[in-house]
Order: structure tokens, then sequence, then C-alpha cells
């Protein structure tokens, strides 16, 4: 039986602790052959980050359309 990515990855941060397994996943990003991951995952926070950003915006928006009229 498979598990899940992310259930694979805690196993890993429950074995080595956080800070050993935070140390080879910095090492990991730095690794040339892992680009695209790094990438991945640089683009996916960027994104969330965005999202939230225009969330807030659009909600400060709608309230001040509210309050005004």
């Amino acid at each position: 039986m498979f598990i899940a990515p992310e259930e694979y990855i805690a196993i890993g941060i429950r074995f080595l602790g956080e800070q050993k397994y935070g140390e080879g996943l910095a090492k990991i990003f730095k690794d040339p052959k892992f680009e695209k991951l790094r990438l991945d995952v640089v683009v996916e926070n960027i994104q969330e980050s965005l999202s939230d950003e225009l969330r807030t915006f659009l909600q400060l928006g709608f309230e001040g359309l509210g309050a005004g009229g």
C-alpha cells in the first residue's frame, strides 16, 4: 500500500526532527537536479501569498463600498 507524499514527509520530520529535516530540505533545494521542485514550491508560495493579498484587498474594497452608501 502506498502512502500520500505529505505522509511520507511527515514521517521523515518525525524521525529526523524539524531542524535536521529542514537542513536536508535546504540542501535539496540548492541541488540543481531538484531545480524544478524548488521552483514549484516557490511559485506555490507566491501564488498563495498573492491570493491572500487579493482576498484582503477585495474584502477591504467591498467593506469600503458598503460603508459609503
